[in-house]
């Protein structure tokens, strides 16, 4: 059961900014080159995460306690289909149309990694957070098999097959099913203490890391463009407003009063995905819109966030 008092709730996007402004503050003197923060990024990815990832899995998780695990790939793909339907209806308010896939795209997909796992971290007891970070890294198994493959036919508007085993081929989705195959075969129990223990070390360093590296990420996104001013409001208030409200209402009406709300609201309420700017910058297309709306969600994502989680609290009652 989610539990956590008012001031956790507001620590939460409060330890991100600070944490964040350090990553932008570097980059944006010169302090912290382009490269480096790609190269910290590539960590993340190919290291840390993944560390953290076994570590949680082989430490924390069993068949028998998770007998649903199954649903949270699913639900990391039916809350992109959400945020697209939704963006799909809204769409028509676009002033510029020919942004509507990255609208669309922008709709879709969520930080649904890094934020949702450093807001557990902080709001939740250390038991209920183990429990959160097992629901995310199996969302994110279909999370990142739609963006990658859904977010990228949107924003590189070339036909693509929506169903490719290259979705899974990147190393924290690798890590969550090697880390699945394992237990189901009790190989776990061979793995020496001495192993697991570093892991646990280096998936530590993930948090701190993942949001320097966010920040450090707005700090390059150009935000002087006024083109799309209008759109980038719309795609923000969308992201952060209207969809998080319908998904609140629907955990409401079907009274879902546990840690699977609680995911479902992080989810909702998180921040475009800056893997869009990854894709697009990929499809060398134009990248203004995209990166002008992560920047204001994630900004303005600090104030939505701890309202939305207020509201599930008191909900909950």
């Amino acid at each position: 059961m989610f539990e956590a008092n008012f001031q956790a709730i507001l620590a939460a996007p409060l330890r991100m900014f600070l944490m964040g402004a350090v990553g932008y503050y570097l980059v944006k003197r010169g302090i912290v080159a382009e490269f480096v923060l790609n190269t910290f990024n590539d960590l993340l990815v190919y290291l840390f995460l993944p560390c953290l990832i076994f570590h949680d899995f082989l430490t924390k998780f069993s068949f028998s306690v998770y007998e649903n695990w199954w649903i949270f790939p699913l639900l990391g793909i039916i809350v992109s289909l959400a945020g697209f339907v939704i963006g799909e209806m809204l769409s028509f308010l676009l002033r510029n149309k020919g942004k509507k896939n990255q609208f669309l795209s922008l709709c879709a997909f969520q930080n649904s990694g890094y934020i949702p796992l450093l807001i557990a971290e902080v709001i939740l007891k250390p038991e209920d957070a183990s429990q959160m970070y097992m629901y995310i890294f199996l969302f994110l198994v279909g999370f990142n098999f739609l963006i990658w493959s859904l977010g990228v036919k949107l924003i590189s508007e070339k036909g693509r097959s929506l169903v490719s085993l290259k979705d899974f081929y990147n190393p924290p989705i690798l890590a969550t099913l090697i880390s699945l195959i394992i237990i189901f075969f009790g190989l776990n129990r061979f793995i020496p203490e001495i192993v697991i223990g570093s892991l646990g070390s280096f998936g530590s360093c993930t948090m701190p890391l993942a949001i320097l590296v966010v920040g450090g990420s707005l700090a390059m996104i150009k935000i002087h463009e006024k083109r799309y001013l209008s759109d980038v409001g719309l795609a923000v208030l969308t992201k952060l407003v209207v969809f998080p409200a319908l998904i609140l209402a629907a955990l409401f009406l079907l009274k879902i009063k546990s840690m699977l709300g609680l995911l479902l609201i992080i989810q909702a309420a998180a921040p475009s995905a800056v893997t869009l700017t990854v894709i697009a910058k990929y499809y060398q297309k134009d990248e203004t819109f995209i990166n002008q709306t992560i920047f204001y969600s994630h900004v303005l994502g600090l104030i939505t966030f701890p309202i939305f989680l207020i509201l599930y609290q008191g909900m909950m009652g």
